[in-house]
């Protein structure tokens, strides 16, 4: 387990510990983490989603995306900053976050929430105006739970990753 940092409990870094656990996974097949999110894709990403999406991301999300820009393994997607294609596999892309907010809008119920991926099934939501994470189901974009925080819901979706 990581070392505590004042003010943060052990379980605030579960999500990191699965991050290192798909990246050993990974390894075992030739692939990788995809690489961290650089400052600029990160300013342009934050500036692209007040302008198109009306919306601040999470602190955690942005963190997130600065030890690896994107997530797709076993089924589970958490979106990048902008469309990349993924290590290993040129020929694939995890898309960028503001490009499928924008088509998740199409539906009202999407207005104040920001999708952050998906496992083909759930779909992993931050609520612009609670500052809720909560994970909904895919079809018919039905609320499954409500998350105390973004480790917690980005434990659920590594771990599943993981099976």
């Amino acid at each position: 387990m990581t070392s505590a940092t004042p003010g943060l409990s052990t379980k605030d870094y579960m999500y990191r510990d699965l991050l290192k656990r798909v990246a050993a996974e990974q390894a075992r097949f030739g692939s990788s983490l995809q690489p961290p999110g650089t400052p600029e894709q990160l300013e342009s990403l934050v500036q692209r989603a007040a302008a198109q999406l009306h919306a601040k991301l999470p602190a955690e999300f942005l963190e997130f995306l600065k030890i690896t820009n994107g997530f797709d393994w076993n089924g589970v997607v958490i979106y990048a900053s902008e469309t990349v294609p993924i290590v290993g596999h040129p020929d694939r892309t995890i898309a960028g976050i503001v490009e499928m907010n924008l088509g998740y809008r199409d539906d009202e119920r999407f207005e104040d929430l920001l999708v952050l991926g998906s496992n083909g099934m759930d779909l992993y939501t931050y609520g612009l105006d609670s500052n809720e994470y909560e994970v909904y189901d895919e079809v018919p974009h039905e609320l499954i739970d409500s998350l105390p925080g973004f480790d917690v819901l980005m434990t659920r979706a590594l771990t599943r990753s993981l099976q």
